[in-house]
């Protein structure tokens, strides 16, 4: 994997991420993006393996959520990352911050082992990759309110997985960010609200923003449990 654009970089360092911070975690999602490259040829885990996209579409779209949650450098939070694909933006968290107890949840069983793959490969302890669904692993004693954070990125409409996901959130602390584009959250939002307040939490949208290099536009909706 060649170096990260400055563009990226400098994108990075403006959402709050030190410098001191960033360098080393960049360094390993290098390495990240090489072990992914190569399963690719494998398996199908992504269409996006040429290194700008690598760059701008899985790490700076992955990181990019510090700008809203500056506690995710330092803090221990447990998160569960629904729907994590080839494992992001998990795995890029757990690079930036080794006290994110990270949870890597798919239902297609040749990507959870590629992060399985990826957790031994780079001596991962904080990530945890689980195999299944979120409405299966929800009825788990050990998996139910159990997150301080769910992150849910490219897995469809709101409308939809908000009910599959919600009883996986700490009902107290909890927050659920999907990562979005503007023009899905002005489709979805009426729907999302609709369900919102049958679930019993509130919506909120972050400002929208530019991915680096012309990539497109971003746009983080929030959702947390009303008291």
């Amino acid at each position: 994997m060649n170096r990260c654009p400055d563009q990226v970089v400098e994108f990075l360092l403006e959402t709050g991420i030190p410098e001191n911070r960033l360098t080393p975690c960049l360094e390993r999602c290098a390495q990240f993006g090489d072990l992914l490259v190569a399963a690719n040829r494998e398996v199908n885990l992504t269409r996006l393996t040429d290194d700008d996209d690598f760059w701008i579409k899985h790490v700076a779209d992955s990181l990019a959520v510090v700008g809203l949650l500056p506690n995710l450098l330092d803090a221990s939070l447990r998160i569960c990352d629904i729907g994590c694909g080839a494992g992001l933006p998990a795995i890029p968290l757990a690079l930036l911050n080794p006290e994110l107890e990270v949870t890597a949840l798919d239902g297609t069983r040749k990507k959870i082992d590629f992060v399985q793959n990826v957790k031994k490969a780079m001596a991962l302890e904080n990530l945890q990759p689980l195999w299944g669904r979120a409405e299966e692993i929800g009825h788990k004693k050990e998996y139910r309110e159990a997150f301080d954070l769910l992150t849910l990125r490219a897995v469809g409409a709101a409308p939809k997985i908000l009910p599959k996901c919600t009883h996986l959130l700490d009902p107290e602390l909890g927050m659920m960010i999907l990562y979005k584009t503007p023009n899905a959250i002005e489709k979805e939002y009426a729907e999302t609200q609709h369900v919102a307040r049958q679930l019993n939490v509130t919506i909120d949208l972050s400002p929208p923003f530019e991915l680096p290099m012309d990539a497109g536009a971003r746009q983080f909706l929030v959702v947390t449990p009303l008291d």
